[in-house]
């Protein structure tokens, strides 16, 4: 049973994590390459925008930053609209943070850079963006681009659960219930997962259905797991499915054999 739990909970991190990173890419190009801003096609307008960058406007860099990434008005350079995103970033503009950090993770448009990204992270963390508190607390978990350190990545994904990335809180839950990070605590280990899963999060929804299995946290309740199994599975979760077809197969043996045992017990 340990086994099979310290199993699940990798499988589980892992996929969060896969999911988080397939996600901070779609954010972060949507912020480079959204066309939601209206551009003058004057160069003077650049100018402006310039002037107004230099002079610590974070929205004036974010828009001079797409403008070299996608070309506009000026001669496509990567580089030059990164520095500008940068300085976007310094002005308080967090949601580029994020992008910056994304990028960096990725290395899809600049060369991936695992230091950089978590320092971005920190960065859109620390200005308001829940995302950054989230991929910061991931770097630390898998001790990429920072030294690893389980007690500061619970820390970073507590405040990103307390602001509802439910992400983080599926991920403290797996913390809590190992005492990595966090004094072992099963109870706040469920409380977290059914935050998860009410929230929509299929993994959270099968860790769930873990602890009623295994009685860990809550009472043992078969019936319970089971039934939460099943909606982790209609929900997309691999684990769930696996989870829910083991319950259901146990059920059937148990059933089957049900009769056989009375007989062979019959004076």
């Amino acid at each position: 049973m340990h086994e099979y739990k310290y199993k699940m909970w990798s499988q589980q991190l892992s996929r969060t994590y896969l999911f988080a990173f397939a996600v901070s890419c779609l954010i972060g190009f949507s912020v480079f390459f959204s066309a939601t801003t209206s551009f003058s096609k004057s160069d003077s307008t650049t100018k402006l925008l310039s002037q107004a960058c230099e002079t610590g406007n974070g929205s004036a860099c974010s828009r001079l930053g797409k403008r070299y990434f996608k070309g506009e008005t000026v001669e496509e350079n990567i580089e030059t609209g990164l520095s500008y995103f940068k300085k976007a970033c310094d002005g308080g503009e967090a949601l580029v943070c994020f992008a910056v950090g994304s990028e960096y993770l990725t290395g899809q448009l600049v060369p991936k850079n695992l230091k950089q990204a978590a320092v971005f992270f920190e960065k859109a963390c620390e200005a308001g963006e829940v995302r950054g508190c989230y991929f910061r607390g991931n770097a630390y978990m898998k001790g990429e681009g920072l030294k690893k350190n389980l007690r500061k990545a619970a820390s970073y994904f507590e405040r990103a659960c307390r602001r509802d990335m439910l992400l983080g809180c599926l991920d403290l839950s797996v913390l809590y219930a190992k005492g990595q990070g966090v004094p072992k605590d099963d109870k706040k280990a469920v409380e977290l997962a059914q935050k998860a899963c009410d929230g929509g999060v299929a993994n959270g929804c099968s860790n769930l259905g873990y602890f009623f299995d295994a009685g860990q946290g809550v009472k043992l309740d078969k019936e319970k797991a089971h039934q939460i199994y099943k909606k982790a599975c209609d929900m997309g979760s691999k684990q769930g499915c696996k989870a829910s077809r083991r319950m259901k197969l146990s059920t059937w043996i148990v059933n089957t054999l049900k009769p056989v045992i009375r007989w062979s017990q019959t004076p």
